[in-house]
């Protein structure tokens, strides 16, 4: 996942979580990243049993409480 801020200055902590088709939230996606300079590689492992179909992603700057949200799917 690749996350950018714009006009970001200095370091911003985010929130990265996820939620499975059926909506519920899949606690081994959360975790805490710090971005740089307004840009962030976050890799998401996906396991190769994982549940099919379209899942979230969540992103949220803890400084401002703006977030972001995109979707991929498993097949």
């Amino acid at each position: 996942i690749e996350v950018k801020i714009a006009d970001a200055q200095g370091t911003h902590p985010l929130k990265l979580r996820a939620a499975s088709p059926d909506g519920d939230e899949a606690p081994w996606f959360s975790q805490s990243v710090f971005v740089e300079a307004g840009r962030a590689q976050i890799k998401l492992p996906i396991a190769h049993n994982e549940q099919p179909g379209r899942w979230t992603v969540t992103v949220t700057d803890l400084y401002t409480g703006a977030s972001a949200a995109s979707s991929f799917t498993v097949k």
